[in-house]
């Protein structure tokens, strides 16, 4: 098997009920801890999302087979364990769309959890 590429902005594959979904590597938070958000082929209207078509470059970008979106649910923090490589392995999120992900997932993961974020973030 293939070693999962663990880079921010990297394209991985995450399991739900054994079906691999693609998510974003977005923060590597240190000791094999990462910010991620996994994506779904499934839209719900009512809900906020961005999304990846496959059709475009940045869906290109990321190997995706048809349009993806990423919602506030779909933010872990996820132990790199848990992680597998998406298709070729090397499917990179563009930079912007990293950025607004990126967004999307820390407002997430502090709904999640409170103060998570000064907890996991080192002091500066």
């Amino acid at each position: 098997m293939q070693a999962t590429r663990v880079s921010e902005n990297a394209v991985v594959a995450v399991m739900f009920h054994g079906v691999p979904h693609p998510a974003v590597i977005l923060e590597d938070r240190g000791d094999k801890v990462l910010l991620v958000i996994s994506g779904t082929g499934q839209h719900y209207p009512d809900k906020t999302a961005i999304a990846a078509d496959a059709h475009r470059a940045e869906g290109k970008s990321m190997r995706l087979h048809k349009r993806t979106y990423f919602y506030h649910s779909g933010a872990k923090l996820r132990d790199v364990s848990e992680l597998q490589p998406w298709r070729d392995n090397k499917g990179k999120c563009p930079p912007l769309l990293a950025s607004k992900l990126l967004a999307m997932a820390l407002e997430a993961i502090d709904e999640q959890v409170p103060g998570v974020l000064a907890i996991v973030d080192p002091p500066s």
